[in-house]
């Protein structure tokens, strides 16, 4: 949650201004499922009345500002619905008609942005959207449109195609489910973000 905040506090604001974010396994381009909660710790009727909430009335306003999971939906069967009453992820991937230009002017500024997407993922559906890729499952057949192929790097509505374009942005890989992180992996990460100064430390 602390780097879906910081990615949240980046495009809005940026004070103080991040240089460098690191994501793994987040679902930049939404969910489209939801997990089931038994092993939350909610309780079976809880747990059975979010799910419920959570299936039937993903749309609506209280469902929309309470839960979640709902906030990150995005189902390409669903767009219109998505459009119309995502209450913050369309906003914040700059999906609705009119732009927000400080979303894109403030995500340009980061010196670098690592996106990690987890290979055994199955908290994230799918895991490919930790790098903004679209995903439609139909028959059995999983069809990937990649970032670079989107409307959404094309026409730069968040500023990632600036940002790859100027070598700042890195699509990565990370062996294991989700949040596996490793001390070789986090360790990697952090000679990474820190390469510069690595004299100095």
């Amino acid at each position: 949650m602390l780097l879906a905040s910081l990615k949240v506090g980046n495009l809005c604001c940026n004070q103080p201004p991040v240089k460098k974010l690191v994501t793994f396994g987040s679902q930049h381009n939404g969910i489209t499922q939801f997990n089931n909660c038994e092993d939350s710790g909610l309780g079976p009727f809880v747990c059975a009345a979010w799910e419920g909430l959570l299936e039937t009335q993903t749309w609506t306003s209280f469902v929309q500002s309470k839960l979640v999971p709902a906030q990150y939906y995005r189902s390409l069967d669903d767009l219109e619905s998505y459009l119309e009453y995502s209450n913050w992820l369309a906003d914040l991937n700059n999906e609705r008609v009119v732009k927000n230009q400080t979303h894109r002017e403030n995500l340009q500024r980061l010196e670098r942005f690592w996106m990690y997407m987890f290979t055994e993922d199955t908290v994230v559906v799918p895991p490919e959207s930790a790098w903004f890729d679209d995903v439609v499952e139909k028959d059995g057949e999983r069809n990937v449109t990649g970032l670079r192929d989107r409307a959404l790097y094309k026409e730069d509505w968040l500023g990632l195609k600036k940002l790859d374009q100027e070598g700042r942005l890195e699509l990565k890989l990370a062996e294991g489910g989700h949040m596996t992180i490793t001390e070789e992996l986090l360790t990697g990460v952090f000679e990474m973000m820190y390469a510069e100064h690595k004299e100095e430390l």
